[in-house]
Formats: structure tokens, sequence, C-alpha cells
């Protein structure tokens, strides 16, 4: 599995954001793929880790904290399909 990381901070209202993304068959593969991120200094210092995957059509996410955020993660996705 490869971690394509976008490598640049965006902020937004005093709020930092670091993009990511891979491609995962099931949510093992999601949770390695968050474990290899937090290896990178950069995400092991961020306070919430939002995501959203579509396996097999059906959706999951995580806010982490954040409401509402992995749902415009997932909306992404659906529109990217």
């Amino acid at each position: 599995m490869i971690v394509r990381k976008l490598g640049v901070i965006l902020s937004d209202r005093g709020s930092k954001y670091a993009v990511s993304g891979c491609r995962v068959a099931d949510r093992a593969q999601v949770d390695a793929a968050l474990r290899d991120l937090k290896r990178d200094k950069k995400y092991a210092k961020a306070t919430h880790n939002s995501w959203g995957v579509l396996l097999d059509g059906v959706p999951l996410k995580s806010d982490d904290g954040e409401s509402g955020a992995g749902m415009v993660i997932l909306r992404m996705l659906e529109r990217a399909e």
C-alpha cells in the first residue's frame, strides 16, 4: 500500500490540514494507512485525523472530533467515483 501525501500543509481560519490518500481493500488497511501516516512527525502531531473510505460501495468515516469532516471526505470520494 502506497500512501500519497500532498506534501503541503493547508491553513484555514487558524487550523492546518494535511491531505493524503491511498487505495485500501478493507478496514484493516485503513488502520494500517493511518499508522503509517502517524510515523511522519507532521501527521503525528495532528489533533484530529479524519478519514473517509468507500469499501465495496459502503461508506465508512471517522470525524475524530471534527464535526462533519468525514462526511466531507466521503462526498469528495463519491464525486470522484
